[in-house]
Parts: structure tokens; C-alpha cells; sequence
């Protein structure tokens, strides 16, 4: 929630910045294409980190946001080779019963 907080700030400052730039175009043909352009920046400032938070997407490399989905991930990485050595050693310990009921429980007499 604190970033939803830090979200409206910045574009309320953002907002009213720009508000003072296009009163200083008032009455000019070019105050349409600053308000089109301050619409289209609000837009990308509201957009961004919710897309951001939706599909983890890291900003840069070295950011905390980066560190903390490279840690996540090397997490995931982790708990999903630990599962595959888990299954693995189950196949191995079932193929081997499975070996010493068909040559009668003796594996050593080959």
C-alpha cells in the first residue's frame, strides 16, 4: 500500500507542476499538445508500477527490485531441484526393491 501512497504523491506534485507550465502557455496554440503530453505522462507514471508489481518486472540490474526477484528466483530454482533430487532418489530406491524382489532379494550373487 505504501507504494500506491508514493504513486499519488508523485503524480499530484506532477500534476501541479505541470499545471503552472501550461498556465504559462495559456492562450497559445501550443497549450493543447502540452496538456496531450502531461495526459500521456501521467499515464506512463500510474501504468508503470502497476505493470511492474503485476508481472515482476525488475527495472534494472542492480536495483533492490532486481536483487529481490534475483533471490526469489534463485529460491524457486533451489525448491525445484531439491524436488528433482527427491524424485530421483525415490526412483532410484524403488528401482532397486523392484531389483531384489525379481533376482529373489540377492543382488550380490550375479
Amino acid at each position: 500500500m505504501e507504494w500506491l501512497i508514493q504513486l499519488v504523491q508523485r503524480v499530484t506534485i506532477f500534476l501541479l507542476i505541470s499545471t503552472v507550465f501550461i498556465d504559462l502557455f495559456s492562450g497559445t496554440e501550443y497549450q493543447k499538445y502540452i496538456r496531450y503530453a502531461v495526459g500521456l505522462m501521467v499515464i506512463v507514471m500510474v501504468a508503470a508500477p502497476i505493470l511492474q508489481g503485476k508481472f515482476r518486472i525488475p527495472v534494472r540490474e542492480g536495483s533492490l527490485q532486481w536483487e529481490r526477484w534475483e533471490k526469489e528466483w534463485e529460491k524457486k530454482v533451489m525448491e525445484q531441484q531439491d524436488k528433482i533430487e527427491q524424485i530421483e532418489q525415490e526412483y532410484e530406491s524403488e528401482l532397486y526393491a523392484d531389483r531384489q524382489e525379481q533376482e529373489g532379494g540377492d543382488l550380490s550373487g550375479r
